[in-house]
């Protein structure tokens, strides 16, 4: 569980399956608590590929607010990148 209450990718699951954020997002008010801003470019959170280890199905949920509609909001790959999928 990822709240970006204090604008990092600190799991707050206590999981230990920290993220690391690539470039600067902005840090604003969001839903509930605060949010990343993501200005369409470099910035993105990479997860760790353990969490999704031994799962045949999961779900991801998040908040999104997006002035472009032909933004990519989740992508991944397996670790020999050739199994990419972009929503």
């Amino acid at each position: 569980y990822y709240s970006f209450d204090h604008c990092d990718a600190w799991d707050d699951s206590g999981n230990n399956y920290y993220g690391v954020i690539t470039s600067h997002p902005g840090c604003v008010d969001g839903v509930a608590g605060k949010a990343l801003k993501f200005d369409g470019y470099n910035d993105r959170i990479k997860i760790p590929a353990e969490i999704l280890d031994g799962k045949e199905t999961f779900t991801v949920n998040f908040w999104v607010k997006t002035n472009d509609a032909l933004s990519v909001l989740i992508s991944g790959a397996n670790s020999a990148q050739d199994n990419e999928l972009g929503i």
